[in-house]
């Protein structure tokens, strides 16, 4: 036998080792842009006005050919020795993932239930870590889209993977916040099931989408010619149309990356490449969700939020009129506390009017109150109302009674005035309220507000009042009264419906639109208080004098209706008591 050749007939192999495994080479999908298009700011659901646009896709990874008669098929790798390296590769892509995925929705989740950080990265306060993170994230991707060792070598490739994913996270949570918890839900399941559905169909399907390259260029050319005509027209039709077009454009996009992680394509990425095929996919994940998301458009804010035109200090209210208004029962230990505070906001103004109401009180409430008349009897009017606890049996009836008949005597004495102060004695007399705090509520421009309601220092108790789609779009104790008649415990409903929104409201969140709220006092524009409006403390729907509601509600719902765009406010910092 001679040297070289075993039993069999076959040669040796040369030495030398084995086939090394082809090069694989970074750049852009062949005959593809450098990458995807960046969506404008409206399509994700920002304001322009307020919130930076949403992250770019920077350029992605390239995948060397193979032969151009390839099968197509499962098993048929570029430079992979066998499939067990390639479902391991496929396992460690999914499992880092996934991991993103959970850290994104999951700081999305905590932006959303914590009213204090949704508060602040709502706030103008907030933008400055945005475009932190928007740096952050640019920088962390160019490393590992263009440094090929920073994304093979552990742990820099880990720790890069890292930060860019936790500055994603916190992208989409603040461009999340804007939305409604619904909406966020809705989208999120909705691009759960698109995932999923592409992804599977992607693993199973003979169809090679990595032989489409050139419908993917043209598809990322017409995307990016449409996000760029939508940023200079502003059509929430176009956006509409655009996102929706992401939506689909991304989804092609994912099932794209999905064959080139699963390999035995026309063209796949190499097994050393697991950190930026799981960024490949979790950028598609993140923009499905972004574009669903603007497609549902149900914001939080309005897509003009009110901003403020000057400051405290440049507030000059003396030639403005204002009326206030307070209904008074066994309220004398409040009243000097409250004639106080009363009168440091009087002082503000070239003229005033002061109406208080009494009735059935059983202290001293109706004396102190004509001595503050003797004493300014040019602004303060005083009426009693006698005992109507027997003429009317539900206490907002009283109260509604009283506000309705307030307002119609000012109306009669002063046909025209710039504001008017609906505020309750109690939280009035608060030791704690500074003229600054009322005064907040004049820094935003008159003709885009119809109310301006209270806070407090402690939690926000006046939840009967407030009424704010979709998060309290109802009467909590009415539905309590409801449930609590099909055997459901009472306190656990209280938790549930009352308590939940008892919060205390940081100072520095942005003005909140409601439909209706009170807070212990409510400043409305008197320009656009229609006299048709007035305060009813029945239950609209059943008419019946014991089924109460909070007055405010129907008064509200009523001068809203006149108003052309006006809102109704929360200002936190507009803090009573």
């Amino acid at each position: 036998m001679s040297q070289g050749q075993n039993p069999y007939g076959n040669p040796y192999p040369p030495e030398g080792g084995y086939p090394g495994y082809p090069t694989q080479q970074f750049g852009g999908y062949a005959g593809q842009p450098g990458g995807y298009p960046v969506p404008p700011p409206n399509a994700y659901g920002q304001n322009t006005t307020a919130y930076p646009p949403p992250p770019p896709v920077l350029p992605r990874p390239d995948v060397p050919k193979d032969d151009e008669h390839g099968t197509g098929e499962w098993g048929n790798f570029n430079g992979l020795e066998s499939k067990e390296i390639r479902r391991v590769f496929i396992r460690k892509v999914y499992s880092i993932l996934s991991i993103q995925l959970l850290i994104t929705f999951g700081i999305i989740a905590l932006f959303h239930f914590t009213p204090a950080i949704r508060g602040y990265v709502r706030s103008s306060e907030g933008q400055w870590l945005y475009w932190t993170s928007y740096v952050v994230f640019l920088v962390t991707y160019i490393a590992l889209a263009c440094c090929r060792s920073a994304g093979r070598r552990f742990p820099t490739n880990m720790i890069l993977l890292g930060i860019l994913t936790l500055s994603m996270s916190y992208m989409m949570g603040m461009i999340s916040a804007v939305y409604t918890i619904d909406s966020v839900l809705i989208a999120v399941g909705i691009t759960v099931f698109v995932c999923l559905g592409v992804t599977l169909f992607s693993f199973q399907t003979k169809f090679d989408f990595t032989s489409c390259m050139g419908v993917i260029f043209v598809i990322s050319l017409a995307l990016l010619g449409f996000g760029i005509v939508c940023i200079f027209v502003q059509s929430d039709i176009m956006f509409k149309v655009y996102a929706g077009l992401g939506a689909v454009a991304f989804s092609i996009f994912l099932a794209v990356d999905t064959q080139l992680i699963m390999g035995g394509k026309r063209h796949e990425i190499s097994a050393e490449d697991h950190i930026f095929a799981a960024l490949m996919l979790y950028i598609d994940v993140v923009y499905i969700f972004l574009y669903i998301l603007s497609l549902l458009d149900d914001r939080v804010t309005s897509k003009t939020p009110l901003l403020p035109n000057t400051e405290i200090e440049k507030v000059n209210l003396t030639n403005s009129t204002i009326v206030i208004t307070a209904c008074c029962r066994n309220v004398r230990r409040n009243l000097p506390g409250f004639q106080r505070n009363i009168q440091s906001i009087t002082k503000l103004f070239g003229n005033y009017r002061i109406y208080l109401g009494e009735s059935d009180s059983d202290d001293e409430t109706l004396t102190y109150l004509n001595q503050w008349k003797n004493n300014d009897s040019d602004h303060v009017r005083v009426y009693t109302y006698g005992q109507q606890r027997w003429k009317l049996m539900s206490r907002t009836n009283r109260i509604a009674f009283c506000r309705n008949n307030l307002l119609t005597e000012a109306r009669k004495e002063m046909p025209s005035f710039d504001y008017y102060f609906v505020v309750d004695v109690d939280v009035g007399s608060s030791s704690s309220f500074e003229i600054r705090d009322f005064l907040s509520n004049f820094i935003y421009p008159s003709s885009s507000w119809l109310a301006m309601t209270a806070t407090q220092r402690a939690e926000y108790y006046d939840i009967w009042a407030l009424r704010i789609s979709p998060i309290l779009p109802f009467d909590c104790w009415k539905k309590i009264k409801e449930l609590t008649s099909y055997f459901i415990d009472q306190s656990y409903l209280i938790d549930r419906l009352v308590k939940i929104h008892q919060k205390s409201i940081p100072r520095h969140v942005p003005l909140i639109e409601v439909q209706s709220a009170f807070g212990g006092a409510a400043l409305y524009n008197g320009k656009y208080l229609n006299k048709h409006c007035s305060y009813n403390g029945n239950d609209q729907e059943r008419q019946l004098t014991f089924y109460s509601q909070c007055e405010h509600v129907p008064f509200h719902s009523c001068i809203q209706k006149y108003a052309k765009q006006q809102k109704i406010y929360i200002n936190p910092v507009f803090q009573i008591c």
